[in-house]
């Protein structure tokens, strides 16, 4: 799913507040909005955290509040295609909305050269998050997370789910976050 194909281009913003078409739960905390950070950070909420190109395990005090870290890393925008991109995909009760990070790369040199596009989708009602990668390649294995941060923590940073460099979101890999009731 490519939100940049017939969604909403939003450039190469370091950070973008977006409106969601529907309520999203996580951890307890309903939003209206959220908050797409270029690293591959989306935070609940209308208030842009700062995001460090280090990223860290989590659960910690060091990493945003109520977020899902589609792919936290130093990624940086990868040339003139590289953009954010929202879209809001099916009808409602069953609306998804989708962030893609498209054609991505690293900010450090040894790793620069990389073509990474991801995704996070979220469901309407289930509270459910997607997340997809369709292309992962670069030339180390830092294109396939073996020094990013992926998964979620909630408000107080005290409770997480997820993996920290873990090389194993390569292309063609997708994963569902399915919250416990």
């Amino acid at each position: 799913v490519d939100a940049c194909a017939g969604g909403q281009i939003l450039g190469q913003p370091a950070s973008s507040q977006a409106p969601l078409p529907f309520p999203f739960t996580l951890f307890g905390v309903t939003t209206p909005s959220v908050v797409i950070g270029a690293r591959g950070t989306l935070t609940m909420g209308s208030e842009a955290p700062a995001i460090s190109a280090t990223n860290t395990a989590i659960p910690s005090a060091a990493a945003p509040w109520t977020t899902i870290f589609a792919f936290w890393d130093d990624v940086v925008y990868g040339g003139a295609g590289s953009a954010l991109c929202t879209a809001t995909l099916g009808a409602a009760p069953n609306r998804r909305f989708v962030v893609t990070w498209k054609d991505m790369d690293f900010g450090a040199a040894g790793d620069a050269g990389a073509h990474l596009t991801f995704s996070a989708l979220l469901s309407e009602g289930s509270d459910k998050i997607d997340l997809v990668y369709p292309q992962m390649t670069g030339p180390t294995p830092r294109a396939a997370g073996s020094s990013a941060t992926v998964g979620l923590q909630n408000e107080s940073r005290t409770v997480a789910a997820g993996a920290f460099n873990t090389a194993g979101f390569g292309s063609g890999e997708a994963y569902s976050l399915i919250p416990h009731p």
